[in-house]
């Protein structure tokens, strides 16, 4: 049973991926449904039948499939304008950035890490991950796990929401950014100890910053949206840079894994394996447990929904659904385990909901699409794109208000300050 509702709910999403093929660079809607099929797959691994919630479940899962299946034949007959707007961009060479636009990526940079620095050394009172590694910690994982909550969930919880938009968006766009910058050869000839001191500083910052509340989540985001700026420019990454990157990740992933008690071994491979274990169980757990609490429940027509975004503001407390399913599941509400884009929409508006939130979702992928084949091709403009295109592949991770959370704004904020002073129509 279970592999037959794999196969219905898997199968539509390798077809949409064939038909996404030949435009799957710089194609939102293709790493959407890559992330779908990674959240399809951990699901299915996970669900059992003999639980009326999983059918459930698995019938949801099936309807989001081929609503997104007969979504990519409709791009691939009436989209043939980005045929076209496709052909253009990777025509194209990459713009040299202007001076202007240089010293707004630099300002963002330092402004991101002070605010950052100023997060963990005056309102939260400490940054984990250096205290951590430090030996600053008696009692490792009790006192790690502990203070992590107090970092971003209890009493020193002090405007993290905007504060993330800043240490978690905008420092790594910069920071990528100059480090693309700084790595051309063709900049800052002339300024070899910039270039040595930049590269020296920029991975424990990079780490001070990144994971310094002891969350592992960003630290995958981040490094996954680099890697997406290159894969949408057909651009071949240094072996040795992509080794050491990944290795890089996957040590800092599993230290951390360690003082949250999920690991009892550091290292690279124990590291990719939590890593993977993020990626294939974690979210998925919760979505399976999360559909079993709320099966009986009645459907609130988007109140959840509100009650999410009404907590993006600050001083508000929001929706307590991914609260629940943590006590649910761990017997605390001390945590967060959030539902599935799909479960989240079948819980605020039933069975109905789900094709058409799937269609306006893919419907505002597609003019992403449309609209950054457009843009001046610019190291900045490339950097935003790419990390924009990683929160709308992981839309089913969450509901879909969560990519507010995840950095849009900041995103949105950048492009405001980059096209300030224009001369040019259309130029970001």
């Amino acid at each position: 049973m279970t592999v037959l509702w794999a196969i219905l709910v898997i199968l539509p999403l390798i077809i949409s991926l064939i038909l996404l093929k030949n435009s799957r660079h710089r194609n939102p809607i293709f790493y959407f449904v890559i992330y779908q099929i990674i959240m399809s797959i951990g699901i299915f691994y996970i669900i059992d039948f003999s639980n009326d919630a999983d059918y459930i479940h698995a019938r949801i899962l099936a309807l989001s499939s081929v609503t997104i299946l007969f979504f990519c034949i409709y791009r691939g007959m009436f989209a043939q304008d980005i045929v076209i707007l496709r052909n253009d961009y990777f025509s194209r060479q990459f713009e040299p950035m202007r001076s202007g636009q240089k010293a707004t990526i630099v300002m963002v940079f330092v402004f991101s890490t002070l605010i950052s620095i100023y997060y963990y050394t005056v309102l939260v009172g400490y940054n984990l991950s250096a205290l951590a590694i430090s030996g600053g910690l008696e009692d490792s994982q009790e006192s790690f796990t502990t203070l992590r909550l107090q970092a971003y969930a209890g009493q020193n919880y002090n405007v993290s929401g905007p504060i993330n938009q800043f240490k978690n968006t905008l420092f790594p766009i910069t920071l990528f950014c100059l480090f693309l910058m700084i790595s051309k050869k063709d900049n800052f000839k002339s300024n070899i100890l910039y270039k040595v001191i930049f590269y020296i500083a920029a991975l424990p910052l990079y780490f001070y910053i990144v994971a310094g509340t002891g969350q592992r989540t960003f630290l995958f985001f981040t490094i996954a949206a680099f890697f997406v700026y290159f894969y949408n420019n057909k651009i071949t990454l240094n072996l040795k840079l992509s080794l050491f990157i990944v290795s890089a990740l996957s040590f800092m992933f599993s230290i951390l894994s360690v003082f949250l008690g999920r690991s009892n071994e550091s290292g690279i491979w124990a590291g990719i394996s939590q890593l993977f274990d993020r990626i294939i169980r974690s979210n998925q757990l919760g979505s399976v447990m999360g559909m079993r609490l709320i099966a009986n429940r009645d459907i609130p027509m988007g109140q959840e929904w509100m009650e999410f975004i009404v907590g993006l503001i600050p001083g508000q407390s929001g929706s307590i659904l991914a609260n629940e399913v943590h006590a649910y599941m761990f017997g605390s509400m001390r945590g967060t385990a959030p539902v599935n884009l799909w479960i989240s929409t079948y819980y605020n508006f039933g069975y109905a909901g789900v094709p058409i939130v799937a269609i306006i979702i893919l419907t505002l992928l597609l003019s992403l699409e449309r609209f950054s084949l457009r843009v001046k091709k610019t190291i900045h403009n490339e950097m935003m794109f790419a990390f924009l295109f990683f929160y709308t592949a992981i839309l089913p991770v969450g509901n879909p208000f969560q990519i507010i959370n995840n950095g849009i704004l900041a995103i949105l904020l950048l492009a405001a300050m980059l096209m300030i002073g224009r001369k040019q129509r259309n130029y970001i």
